[in-house]
């Protein structure tokens, strides 16, 4: 779960710069790492991932 979290701190920090490409990748490698259970296990990862995406 911890490189999921860095990998959404880069994604935010790519975003902010307007390395929009790059931010998207983050998001999407970020979520491979997510754990099956993510919406039990930490909720409020799982939800960033997926509104941080959209």
């Amino acid at each position: 779960m911890q490189s999921a979290r860095l990998n959404l701190r880069a994604a935010r920090r790519a975003e902010e710069s307007a390395a929009f490409t790059a931010a998207l990748k983050y998001l999407e490698h970020g979520m491979t790492m997510l754990p099956g259970d993510a919406w039990a296990s930490d909720y409020e990862l799982a939800f960033v991932y997926h509104t941080q995406k959209a």
